[in-house]
């Protein structure tokens, strides 16, 4: 098994299917997890799991979520699944494109 002992990881949209499952594995493999998600699903996760409540277009919340982490996995959508997949070529003009490019230069900035 890998060890992520002593890594701070963030998974942005936590709360999902995939997200919780990725929790569950990074916190299995020693890491210290940080969610960041609108919703609140932290019942799903061990209690070691640290959750934080905010939406993505919140840069001042997202740059706090950031704060500290070696890893940063972004799950974030603010398209709903099924509308990006009945028109994937629109759903690029939505606000997810803006939200990737501000949390890249958060993550730059926060090294």
């Amino acid at each position: 098994m890998l060890s992520l002992q002593g890594w701070k990881c963030l998974v942005l949209g936590g709360g999902g299917f995939i997200g919780l499952n990725l929790c569950q594995a990074l916190h299995a493999c020693g890491a210290f997890v940080r969610v960041y998600d609108r919703g609140d699903r932290k019942d799903a996760l061990p209690d070691a799991v640290e959750w934080r409540s905010g939406d993505f277009s919140d840069l001042q919340r997202l740059d706090d979520a950031v704060r500290g982490c070696d890893a940063v996995f972004h799950l974030i959508s603010q398209i709903p699944p099924r509308i990006a997949a009945d028109g994937p070529i629109a759903s690029l003009m939505l606000p997810d494109i803006d939200g990737t490019a501000h949390l890249l230069d958060i993550c730059h900035r926060r090294g």
